[in-house]
């Protein structure tokens, strides 16, 4: 709950300062926040093989929060955030993932791409058969 308080107190505060009320203050606490990520994978590079791609994290519990990020090399010179699938045949995988107390797997299935990026100013897909994941997790 204290990371929910503090991302609650961050959005009010970008709300007040992108409607231009510069004297409004939000108050909140940072002594309470734990401080980065529990758990950072770095990137783990791959392709679009059948696979169960095991991320270790060793928690001991399901995260409360984790995000998932694509990039097309472990560079991070472009990263996407990994939103739900939209069609396996342009956006591709990962199709499941999978948390444990002890692991993240990432299903990936054969043949579809490993991540796809739709591009609306160009109207097109960017598919890639190789890429990088990371995986951040809050405890």
């Amino acid at each position: 709950m204290r990371f929910v308080a503090y991302v609650a107190a961050l959005a009010a505060a970008l709300v007040a300062s992108s409607i231009g009320n510069a004297s409004a203050q939000v108050a909140f606490s940072t002594d309470r926040i734990e401080p980065g990520p529990s758990f950072d994978s770095g990137w783990r590079c791959t392709d679009n093989s059948r696979q169960r791609l095991p991320i270790q994290h060793k928690l001991g519990a399901a995260p409360r929060f984790f995000t998932a990020y694509f990039a097309p090399s472990a560079d991070s010179s472009q990263v996407f955030p990994l939103n739900w699938s939209w069609s396996r045949a342009h956006s591709g995988n990962p199709v499941t993932i999978e948390i444990t107390t002890e692991n993240l797997y990432l299903h990936i299935h054969d043949g579809d791409p490993l991540h796809g990026v739709w591009d609306a100013g160009s109207a097109t897909w960017q598919r890639y058969n190789r890429g990088c994941f990371r995986v951040f997790m809050q405890k």
